[in-house]
């Protein structure tokens, strides 16, 4: 059965705002790979949280009660209007996924291969950013050993993922003579960069070859498509008929070579472009490979600083920092923030130098 999941690049923000009937706020999550120890080092930063509703701000009060079993999650999924979620480990193999934007109904415990009790969790503080609103911080320090054995679970899900993708094309080929040319998916994906409208003809399916489709599917069933690492590097090998092999490869050459000259293009896809890496492996499969310190180095870019706070929530922000002084949780008044993006992106910089 293919499982409907989005495994996230290893750094997300979160607007919590959005989601009705919880708790306010932006999240963001960063993670550097320190070669050394063949460590990941993860940073969560929440900021301008803000609630009157008296069972959140209790619920904010228990989590930071119950901080130091709390972890990054390992196998995020991506839902849209939800909240993010955490893990709290309950035994060396044993956790539950927490809610951060409410308090949950229930709490199932869930397995894993990978030893939990290696995380290092360094709970952080509350502080109070440059508005004058509550924010917290916390990291994780995960072995590589604990990320390898997660990788396990990672490659099942991508498989199952990219053989449901396959069917999806398949049925959608089934009704339309419509198809799209690898020419013209270049050039839309062209003058999108180029920030120019063109029309996009997105009921048509993809220009892959039914033989691609087929490979793919059979990945699925097969799970044989494998992620693997090497320090902070992340690859994995897509199977694909010779001919679109070729042609993903000249797609993503294009993208490579135009994005450093697209004025118009976002400045955050130029800055993490020089993480990824397409090549061919062999005649039939491609291989992408992702470096997660440049992908890091290349976001923090774009985040220099705390997100811009909700101007309907000013009286708002200004309770739910009594109310946790009222339960006895410290606060500092030092806006924190700088100090830890600059202290992160030096380190992830020096891990790049290594």
């Amino acid at each position: 059965m293919h499982r409907k999941s989005f495994q996230s690049a290893m750094f997300f923000f979160v607007i919590l705002s959005i989601i009705p009937g919880c708790i306010k706020g932006q999240r963001l999550n960063f993670v550097r790979y320190e070669s050394a120890n063949d460590s990941f080092y993860f940073l969560d930063l929440y900021a301008n949280i803000a609630s009157n509703v008296s069972g959140e701000l209790a619920y904010i009060a228990d989590l930071w009660s119950r901080r130091d079993d709390l972890v990054v999650n390992l196998l995020p999924k991506f839902e849209l209007l939800t909240s993010p979620k955490i893990w709290e480990r309950s035994g060396n193999h044993q956790y539950s996924v927490v809610p951060v934007a409410h308090p949950p109904d229930s709490l199932t415990t869930a397995t894993t291969t990978a030893d939990l009790s290696k995380i290092t969790v360094n709970p952080g503080n509350f502080f109070r950013n440059e508005h004058g609103n509550l924010c917290y911080h916390h990291e994780n320090v995960v072995p590589g050993a604990v990320i390898d054995a997660v990788l396990v679970d990672v490659s099942s899900i991508v498989s199952n993922l990219l053989a449901e993708f396959a069917e999806e094309q398949i049925a959608t080929a089934a009704k339309t003579d419509d198809r799209v040319t690898w020419d013209q998916l270049r050039e839309i994906m062209a003058f999108t960069l180029e920030g120019q409208s063109v029309e996009n003809p997105k009921s048509a399916p993809l220009p892959l070859e039914r033989r691609s489709l087929r490979m793919l599917v059979k990945a699925g069933l097969d799970e044989s498509i494998v992620v693997t690492r090497k320090r902070d590097v992340f690859s994995l090998t897509i199977p694909l008929s010779a001919t679109d092999t070729q042609q993903v490869i000249a797609t993503y050459e294009l993208a490579r070579e135009m994005l450093p000259e697209a004025e118009h293009s976002p400045a955050e896809l130029r800055d993490i472009i020089p993480a990824f890496g397409v090549r061919k492996s062999g005649n039939e499969a491609v291989t992408v490979t992702i470096s997660l310190n440049k992908l890091t180095l290349g976001m923090l870019k774009s985040q220099r600083s705390m997100p811009a706070p909700d101007a309907d929530l000013a009286i708002v922000y200004r309770t739910t920092i009594a109310s946790l002084r009222g339960n006895g949780i410290p606060i500092a008044s030092e806006n924190m923030f700088p100090k830890l993006i600059q202290q992160f992106e030096a380190d992830t910089k020096l891990g790049i130098s290594k």
